[in-house]
């Protein structure tokens, strides 16, 4: 296979560099919950806080729900817009 300028690129460059991961969960523990942490959507208790899967700082709010630490959406609203988009995707 060559470039659109015929310069064939280095074999590797074509590979994944990670894998893709379809289901995600929170790698780290959610140790309290608290009013400003949480909230519920349909039966289900959910954690919202600046943290990605991996515990690191964000920018975004990362939505997890508690039962089984699962990632649910990372949202680029505020929070009360984050938590009323959640609360109506989960009770329909």
């Amino acid at each position: 296979m060559t470039g659109k300028i015929g310069i064939r690129p280095p074999s590797d460059s074509l590979e994944a560099t990670e894998e893709v991961i379809t289901t995600k969960y929170a790698l780290f523990d959610i140790k309290r919950l608290t009013k400003a942490t949480s909230f519920l959507a349909g039966d289900e208790v959910m954690y919202i806080v600046k943290k990605d899967c991996v515990g690191k700082k964000s920018v975004l709010y990362h939505v997890y729900r508690v039962s089984d630490k699962r990632y649910v959406c990372p949202s680029a609203l505020n929070k009360e817009d984050t938590i009323r988009m959640v609360q109506r995707k989960y009770n329909g």
